[in-house]
């Protein structure tokens, strides 16, 4: 991917610049272009994928010429590392709003360190073996700072964890968390008073909170908070025993939950109408999905991650006596077995489309599935491909006439991708370009077999044009 290096020259009153769909590597070759912009303020990055760089964050809080003052990632967007040699006698001042996702806890003190003037702070933490704060020990206090997020359900979390982090925070107006715990502590109030601190006007959190005695009185947990300020929902059975309680209303844009959360908290679902993120897992029938997002209809992004799929007897019955729209839903990601045409239905403005290969396999030839998205779809990606006969580019084009990307790829790395590339380049689109990705193996004979068939294809007229790519098992194609 080439890119004039004075950019600036090009767009010289540009204030915000969005990135979309780079890899690692290519925003990592591409940041270094940005500078010089003398009003460009705002750097907002967009489903960023594939490999994390250790040395990325520095470059793009470097990028041009330290005057970014907010740098944002979506959730969509890979989680990133942050090494200890990247904050010795280093800061910037500059960024006053980050939203950012780090792959371990640990990575939050050195993080402050880096953002002394941070007025508007998200983090979104992966997962990790424990809880781990001991680089927050050196971090000064951040007088800055009003308005803070953290979204982290994969570690457990004690109570005198959070109160460190935010002991780091005296002028905080804004507080939302969103935590997994075992820490009774979280669930009364007058603990909460005295970790929070005074200048605090709003505070939302989402906790899940483990339970080892099935029979808790969660009533006398949650006594201390006022009745119409948090609502709470027990699901106890043999896979997991835990309390969610969250305030009312929820305030958080980004939802996470399994099923098994998703059919215990149908009643609380009436104050989640800010949620716009929704990431379902776990094991569920496609009229569990659909009891689930009903509630959602400010929902713009829906992340379906099935390990067992159970079906339903008679799923048109049942979604009829729903009130089902879908229709801000801008992207959608499937793995795993999913009843594709009820979601299809209700998302009328559906954009985007990520599902596993399976999933492939069913849509394409089911015509009514098709026809409902053939005319807005412009991005498809299909994932963990496992044969590469079933892929037919003629099928997908006819079915999806407005496409502008197209990402394939496959975990296997004997699967050779030569046959996709090959098939790709004989299609001829004369009313617009789009954009291919296949990640995989090529063959030790691949470059031969290009050169071959480009031989053999000499005849091409002016109005064939085509580019490609190929690095670190990635082809990019233009056609």
């Amino acid at each position: 991917m080439n890119f004039d290096s004075n950019l600036s020259l090009i767009c010289p009153n540009l204030h915000i610049l969005i990135l979309e769909y780079f890899t690692g590597e290519q925003l990592l070759n591409f940041i270094d272009k940005i500078k010089d912009f003398s009003q460009l303020i705002k750097l907002d990055i967009k489903k960023l994928k594939e490999r994390c760089f250790d040395e990325l964050i520095r470059k793009i809080f470097n990028a041009n010429n330290h005057q970014f003052r907010s740098i944002t990632f979506d959730k969509s967007s890979i989680f990133l590392s942050l090494l200890d040699n990247d904050i010795h006698q280093v800061s910037y001042p500059n960024i006053e709003e980050l939203i950012i996702n780090l792959i371990d806890c640990d990575m939050l003190g050195d993080l402050l360190k880096l953002i002394p003037n941070i007025r508007r702070l998200h983090v979104n933490l992966g997962r990790s073996p424990h809880v781990s704060l001991t680089s927050l020990h050196k971090v000064s206090t951040l007088n800055h700072l009003t308005d803070f997020q953290l979204y982290s359900i994969y570690m457990v979390w004690k109570f005198e964890d959070i109160t460190n982090i935010i002991s780091k925070m005296p002028y905080l107006e804004r507080l939302v968390l969103y935590l997994f715990t075992d820490d009774e502590r979280f669930l009364n109030r007058q603990n909460c008073i005295v970790m929070i601190p005074s200048s605090l006007v709003q505070m939302y959190f989402f906790i899940y909170y483990y339970i080892e005695e099935i029979f808790i009185e969660t009533n006398t947990l949650l006594s201390t908070w006022p009745s119409n300020y948090i609502t709470s929902s027990c699901i106890l059975n043999e896979s997991c025993q835990y309390i969610t309680i969250h305030t009312i209303p929820f305030n958080l844009s980004t939802i996470n939950i399994p099923t098994t959360v998703g059919q215990h908290m149908l009643p609380c679902w009436k104050y989640m109408e800010k949620v716009k993120n929704l990431n379902i897992y776990g094991e569920f029938s496609s009229i569990d999905i659909l009891m689930i997002v009903q509630y959602f209809h400010q929902l713009q992004i829906l992340n379906i991650h099935s390990i067992t799929h159970r079906e339903t007897t008679d799923i048109t019955k049942l979604s009829q006596r729903m009130t089902l729209n879908l229709s801000r839903l801008k992207q959608l990601t499937i793995t795993g077995r999913c009843d594709l045409f009820s979601l299809f239905e209700i998302a009328s403005n559906l954009e985007h489309l990520s599902i596993d290969f399976d999933s492939y396999s069913r849509l394409i030839d089911h015509e009514s599935i098709c026809q409902l998205s053939q005319k807005r779809l412009v991005r498809l990606e299909i994932f963990d491909i496992r044969n590469t006969q079933i892929i037919k580019f003629d099928a997908i084009f006819r079915q999806f006439k407005n496409l502008h990307h197209i990402l394939l790829s496959t975990n296997d790395s004997s699967i050779i991708i030569d046959s996709l590339i090959i098939q790709a380049l004989e299609i001829s689109r004369k009313d617009q370009s789009t954009d291919v990705c296949i990640n995989g193996s090529l063959s030790r004979d691949a470059i031969k077999i290009f050169r071959q068939r480009f031989l053999d294809h000499g005849h091409l007229s002016i109005e064939y044009s085509f580019a490609i790519d190929y690095r670190s098992h990635s082809t990019h194609l233009w056609i």
